[in-house]
């Protein structure tokens, strides 16, 4: 006869950009993953634009106090329990040839040890207040193309993972543009954006 003894884990993730894995009967860390380095550890993949510094985003950038004093990791990770995978989205703010870069990526982490499942997706790379090259169709307005501001755009609400699929939502830090309300969808395997779809503040208001 054998017995099989199961760990059932909690994540927690932090506004300094860091996840930890922690056991719910013992309370013990399992593993912690930070996503500051500036080097890519075998199986961690943090710095994908050749940056010399990766910070959380301090709030005093956002020009707004709704997450105080820094802002990582917001939005709850959402587990593929079939596959032992967690999604997330992390923050940054990076120094790339001098410029600060505001950085939004998705990461698919392995439960059992937190590395890297896949190349974290980068949804969003945003210098000089708001120059970024992520297209985005926006049903708000009807403009054919706007920009997705990593810095304004706040990843606030929980992932949601549906047939393979992850979804993601953006609102904005205390209301301030330029920014979106925001849809992405991506592929979970290999976290291949599927959809984006964005609905302009005006809309909502009928300004």
């Amino acid at each position: 006869m054998s017995s099989r003894i199961e760990t059932i884990i909690v994540l927690v993730g932090t506004e300094n950009d860091s996840l930890y894995a922690l056991d719910t009967v013992s309370g013990a860390i399992l593993w912690k993953r930070s996503f500051l380095g500036t080097t890519n550890p075998v199986g961690d993949t943090n710095n994908t634009l050749n940056a010399t510094s990766i910070v959380a985003v301090p709030y005093a950038d956002t020009s707004s106090g709704d997450i105080n004093p820094t802002i990582g990791i917001t939005g709850t990770p959402v587990i593929d329990p079939t596959t032992q995978v967690a999604y997330l989205v992390t923050v940054t703010k990076e120094t790339i040839g001098g410029a600060a870069h505001y950085v939004q990526r998705l990461h698919a982490i392995n439960l059992a040890d937190g590395t890297d499942k896949a190349a974290p997706s980068l949804i969003g790379d945003t210098t000089n207040g708001n120059t970024n090259n992520t297209p985005i169709y926006d049903y708000g307005t009807g403009k054919p193309v706007v920009q997705f501001n990593a810095l304004r755009e706040n990843q606030r609400t929980s992932l949601d993972l549906e047939n393979g699929s992850v979804y993601i939502e953006w609102a904005s830090h205390g209301d301030n543009g330029p920014a979106h309300l925001n849809c992405n969808s991506l592929r979970g395997n290999d976290l291949k954006l599927l959809a984006i779809r964005s609905l302009d503040f005006k809309s909502l208001s009928g300004n």
